[in-house]
């Protein structure tokens, strides 16, 4: 190690207080630690065992539970994350944020919970509660095909290219043709509907029975076809969800349902005061070569429309996020929905 590095490393440590707690950063140690001769201990094999997950470690402050749905005639599976310094008896009421897609968004997104509120510097977010809904056994499994059928609207069309591929891939007797089956079954018929009663009926009851939360301030997030879902659910002007927050909303066809929809609210004068739907899009989507960016220009199709003839009280807002595509943005849209919609200020 150069003068100039160790005196770096040296003012750093002193910064760090790891001289106070009886580490030596002398010159000596440092070459010591470079060559791996400190002690001279010969390694024995390591011993790998098999062991029982900690999940509490993974899922902080979670409790997980599996619900039959009369809405949609099956079972859920149930993350329910609570903030650092949430107490049961206390007062204080918090956002509660939905977000579908839980066998694949619970890993991802459940450790912020906490991190972006106890330990976030430079956008720190306000605690909230995260409800996280995803699938149970064999649908959960096959998560893509079941999804199709509760994030779309009622008759929301499919492009005929993507029906077509599907039967290429179920007539190949590959082994996910009869995955392919149901996920084409159910883009033909898909029953979002009967999805949006579930949350609101019976779900969205049973969390605000059971923990402290603030409904002014409640939203829901959505990614690709969750985020068609949270679109649709926005413009219904869904009482329980006054934040919605769409990820590369899936719209794409020019015939999408939401354009019925969204003409319908415009037309009638509907009064959206009091709600915010936050939009995001990955720019990779818009400039690669992809079936994406006929995402892409239904997204800003829609803006088009917003802007030009506003939805009367609605709060708009949107994000482009650079770099990022279709698979690799979910994240990345999530950030941006909390840090528009549940900034906090930072510490001083």
């Amino acid at each position: 190690m150069n003068r100039r590095k160790f005196i770096q490393t040296t003012a750093a440590a002193g910064a760090l207080g790891l001289s106070d707690l009886g580490l030596d950063i002398s010159p000596a140690a440092a070459q010591d630690g470079a060559t791996g001769t400190a002690g001279k201990v010969d390694p024995k094999p390591l011993t790998l065992r098999p062991a029982e997950m900690p999940l509490s470690s993974l899922f902080p402050n979670t409790t997980f539970f599996e619900v039959d749905s009369a809405s949609v005639n099956s079972k859920f599976g149930i993350w329910v994350t609570t903030p650092p310094g949430y107490n049961p008896n206390g007062t204080e009421r918090y956002p509660a944020i939905f977000t579908p897609d839980g066998n694949l968004f619970a890993p991802l997104t459940i450790p912020f919970v906490a991190e972006l509120s106890a330990h976030e510097l430079i956008y720190p977010i306000k605690p909230y509660i995260q409800v996280t809904v995803g699938y149970c056994g064999a649908e959960g499994d096959e998560m893509l095909a079941t999804r199709a059928r509760d994030l779309l609207p009622p008759g929301e069309p499919t492009p005929k290219h993507l029906l077509d591929g599907m039967d290429a891939a179920i007539a190949s007797g590959m082994p996910q043709a009869a995955m392919y089956a149901r996920y084409k079954a159910n883009l033909l018929a898909p029953h979002g509907d009967a999805f949006l009663r579930f949350l609101t009926t019976e779900l969205y009851p049973a969390i605000t029975a059971q923990w402290r939360v603030d409904p002014k301030t409640t939203g829901f997030f959505g990614d690709s076809y969750g985020g068609l879902f949270a679109v649709w659910l926005a413009l219904q002007r869904v009482e329980q969800f006054p934040f919605v927050g769409a990820g590369s909303p899936g719209m794409l066809s020019s015939e999408s349902k939401i354009f019925d929809l969204l003409e319908r609210e415009i037309s009638s004068g509907a009064d959206h005061a009091g709600r915010h739907l936050h939009l995001s899009i990955c720019e990779p989507e818009f400039s690669e070569p992809t079936l994406y960016q006929m995402l892409a220009e239904q997204y800003a199709r829609f803006l088009r429309i917003v802007g030009q003839r506003p939805l009367k009280g609605l709060k708009l807002t949107a994000h482009t996020v650079p770099f990022e595509s279709h698979m690799t943005g979910a994240m990345s849209n999530f950030f941006s929905f909390l840090r528009t919609c549940y900034s906090a200020p930072r510490a001083t």
